[in-house]
């Protein structure tokens, strides 16, 4: 089984859809038959999150 991670424990990211931009880290990957799950540690909060909703970059636009 070959398994296509796109993010890895320890990487830097933003939720592309938070507002105020904050990094967080990927603090535990969760490896379903259909899907990966990541969770990202921001502050005190963490959250889980899909592939799609990270990004390596910060969106500075959004956070205007």
């Amino acid at each position: 089984m070959t398994i296509n991670n796109k993010f890895n424990i320890g990487d830097h990211v933003y939720v592309i859809t938070d507002k105020e931009q904050d990094m967080g880290i990927i603090t535990g990957i969760l490896i379903n038959p259909r899907d990966i799950v990541y969770f990202v540690s921001r502050d005190s909060d963490v959250g889980r999150f899909y592939d799609f909703e990270l990004s390596k970059d910060e969106n500075k636009i959004l956070r205007l």
